[in-house]
């Protein structure tokens, strides 16, 4: 059986990743990499007419290698790229082999510049 989290998720997060921190709601922070997505990605279940937000892909694997769950993540802040963005929402991009192997979507709010008070 192929593990595509192995052979396709983790290679695609070495190649694309850039580094994050990730602080969890409950003053918890991480280290994670994070595949900037914030030119929008199709997030609403119309088809005819989609709705397209910012998101941060962030490797499941990776993440429950840190002990995190899905619901962990909910109004966390995600820095990367110079920006500071609030977690809204989550959507899973799972790969052949399951949810947890592939991609987690993190649907954010509009961002704040890193070092700035607003």
């Amino acid at each position: 059986m192929i593990d595509f989290a192995a052979t396709l998720t983790n290679p695609l997060f070495a190649v694309l990743g850039r580094p994050g921190t990730l602080a969890l709601a409950d003053s918890r922070s991480f280290d994670v990499t994070v595949i900037d997505k914030t030119s929008g990605v199709q997030v609403g279940s119309n088809v005819e007419v989609p709705t397209v937000m910012p998101c941060a892909a962030l490797n499941y694997v990776e993440l429950a290698g840190l002990g995190l769950n899905k619901d962990d993540l909910i109004d966390g802040t995600l820095a990367f790229n110079g920006k500071s963005w609030t977690i809204t929402n989550l959507k899973s991009d799972p790969n052949p082999s399951g949810e947890r192997a592939g991609q987690l979507y993190a649907i954010l709010s509009e961002p704040h510049e890193l070092g700035s008070s607003t």
